[in-house]
């Protein structure tokens, strides 16, 4: 996570989850660090409310996944506005749509796509959310 709070409440709110919460931007880290991640052998990347504008951009979401080996899992939850074919100038402007077609059609196999209402919205309406799983090549 970017952000030290989120370590702190982690470890509040849910004690003994994580065996390692580690704060900072993962695009940013050195070779050294990254290789400190890749020796505890991810099998699955998640990300929720983590993609998208104001959030991580496909570098950091690419960099996250090449620490996963063949057949790696993954899921995030993303706006429809991110989504492969999205030609909505928000969603294009993250790099996000083209990012997730490539990954799809060329290094992963998509196995389960779902819409939800991310959070209704104070006059009724709803902010939607897509949860995307796949398994990488």
């Amino acid at each position: 996570d970017l952000e030290p709070r989120a370590r702190e409440a982690a470890r509040r709110d849910h004690p003994g989850v994580y065996d390692d919460f580690r704060v900072g931007d993962l695009s940013a880290w050195s070779a050294q660090k990254v290789a400190e991640l890749a020796a505890h052998r991810f099998t699955a990347v998640v990300a929720l409310s983590a993609l998208g504008p104001g959030h991580a951009p496909p570098h950091v979401l690419d960099r996250a996944l090449a620490l996963l080996g063949p057949g790696g899992l993954f899921a995030f939850a993303v706006t429809p506005t991110l989504l492969p074919g999205s030609d909505e100038p928000a969603g294009q402007a993250t790099g996000y749509p083209d990012f997730l077609d490539k990954l799809l059609r060329h290094r992963a196999r998509e196995l389960g796509r779902r819409a939800y209402v991310h959070r209704r919205r104070t006059d009724g309406s709803d902010d939607l959310g897509v949860a995307l799983a796949g398994r990488l090549l």
